[in-house]
């Protein structure tokens, strides 16, 4: 059984959201409404929403400035942002914040209806590829590698996105360089890609480099396991010298058979190992709670408005048992094959 697909209104016009609500429950999709923006992280953090309406005027905030936050918060939904006022460059700057498409009020419903089914059955990925939103890969805080002269490699992280450029903080100081093309790789969600750029500015005595935009990004690698979206509660136990310390219990993101994403209100340290344990409530006969070691690959980490800070770390699993893992291999590749549902 296929199932319901939940979609999140972003929205103070309450008479709105309640005609959207009807159109969407007709539709065959579940509704949540949310009044404001910190309503609608909330439920964000504790609910999967394939795709999220959100307003650009909310009481709390600017619908595009808490965009990107939303998109870290929830990496798997896609995000149409909504207005009543034409406002000058706004589709551009929503585009190049995360959002697969902007619609000015009143629009047409069932073109609506149309668009969340394609955003549904492709993924946010093509969404985003579909939009023309090219800024979409390079969240912040994500780690990249930029190769300039003789192979020197330069660790950074992208520190902002400027217009059609990108500002990275570099990990190390930097070489004696000039501005011109470099060689860029980076890890992403679903894989390792490369790119050409060139080197705008060159700062270091802050240790940053400011990139133009690239035009064709390539996949060079694709993750060895596939990953599927997930949505469950895990606890996390540091190991440190034999010592465990219970932490607060965190969410998952997704799945697969090497490891997993984790949002946190609570950074987990890169390089640390953890111990996970959950259950599997796709495995209704599996009972046990699984207790499996995992090493922190990377973490990110995004401020917003409301002062906020959220974490999304990604774990590899370090002893995961044989037969867990198969059982996680089926799961995923008939998640895939739509034999089931997440």
């Amino acid at each position: 059984m296929i199932k319901t697909q939940s979609i999140l209104i972003i929205d103070d016009e309450t008479n709105f959201s309640r005609i959207l609500e009807a159109k969407l429950n007709k539709s065959g999709f579940d509704v949540s409404i949310a009044g404001s923006a910190l309503a609608g992280l909330s439920a964000l953090m504790n609910g999967h929403f394939p795709v999220v309406l959100m307003d650009v005027h909310v009481p709390d905030a600017n619908g595009l400035d808490v965009l990107p936050l939303f998109r870290f918060s929830s990496p798997h939904s896609s995000f149409i942002i909504m207005t009543a006022y034409e406002e000058e460059g706004l589709a551009a700057r929503a585009l190049k914040a995360g959002a697969v498409d902007v619609l000015y009020k009143p629009f047409e419903l069932d073109d609506l209806i149309k668009e969340i089914r394609d955003i549904v059955s492709e993924g946010p990925l093509s969404s985003a590829a579909r939009s023309g939103n090219r800024l979409t890969p390079f969240p912040i805080g994500q780690r990249i590698a930029v190769t300039i002269r003789e192979n020197i490699e330069i660790p950074a992280r992208i520190k902002n996105r400027l217009g059609e450029t990108l500002q990275l903080i570099c990990e190390e100081e930097l070489p004696e360089m000039l501005p011109g093309p470099v060689q860029v790789s980076m890890t992403g969600d679903d894989g390792k890609y490369e790119f050409r750029s060139r080197v705008l500015i060159v700062d270091s005595s802050r240790r940053t480099l400011l990139l133009s935009k690239p035009e064709t990004i390539r996949r060079k690698q694709r993750r060895r396991y596939p990953r599927i979206p997930l949505d469950i509660t895990v606890t996390t136990v540091p190991l440190e010298k034999g010592k465990q310390e219970r932490t607060d219990r965190v969410k998952a993101l997704d799945l697969s058979a090497g490891g997993m994403a984790l949002v946190s209100s609570q950074p987990l340290k890169e390089g640390a190992l953890v111990q996970l344990e959950w259950n599997f409530p796709f495995f209704p006969e599996q009972e046990e709670i699984y207790k499996v070691n995992a090493e922190v690959v990377r973490t990110d980490i995004l401020s917003d408005a409301f002062h906020l800070h959220v974490y999304r770390s990604s774990v590899r699993f370090v002893s995961l048992p044989a037969a867990t893992m198969g059982l996680i291999e089926n799961y995923v590749m008939d998640i895939l094959a739509g034999k089931a549902s997440v």
